[in-house]
């Protein structure tokens, strides 16, 4: 049985973490994710990236329309979902972001994506949103595949070149 229930900070903070993990560890070149997550986990462990991510988490709960859930299956913290809204410049209406879905891997291929995004798909409409934006870095193939089946539709693609500052 799968349900969601509102994220609680102090309590699911190392959860979040473990999420947050997972879900670089899916967008990471193929050649890495041979190291496997452990390898991953503990490289990744040494930046404070996650810091400023659960500070945004923890700053976007002041929006009541913020969707921080929890998916538990069978009485189990199986994976995490963030959405935060914006409004679409020049078109006044709102959109929701998906910042965040993550699964642990043994619950990964099962269709646990497609029942969280129902459930987000529903819970935007519901407070307002017309539409759901995803962006990221660089997707790996599944992740684009997840996208194209969940209905998501390019809509822009952003080119960037890294500079290098003088000394």
């Amino acid at each position: 049985m799968v349900e969601f229930r509102p994220v609680c900070l102090d309590e699911d903070r190392d959860f979040i973490h473990e999420m947050y993990l997972v879900r670089k560890f899916e967008g990471e070149p193929e050649a890495e994710r041979r190291r496997g997550f452990a390898a991953f986990g503990a490289r990744e462990d040494q930046t404070s990236l996650f810091a400023l991510e659960f500070n945004a988490i923890e700053a976007s709960l002041q929006d009541s329309r913020t969707i921080a859930d929890v998916i538990v299956v069978d009485g189990v913290n199986a994976g995490f979902v963030w959405v935060t809204f914006g409004k679409i410049p020049g078109r006044y209406t709102d959109f929701a972001e998906l910042n965040s879905l993550a699964l642990r891997l043994r619950y990964q291929r099962q269709g646990l994506g497609r029942v969280t995004m129902a459930h987000v798909e529903k819970l935007a409409a519901e407070r307002g949103a017309e539409s759901v934006r995803s962006t990221g870095s660089a997707p790996s193939e599944a992740v684009r595949r997840f996208h194209a089946a969940a209905g998501f539709e390019p809509i822009q693609t952003v080119f960037e070149k890294r500079l290098t500052r003088p000394a």
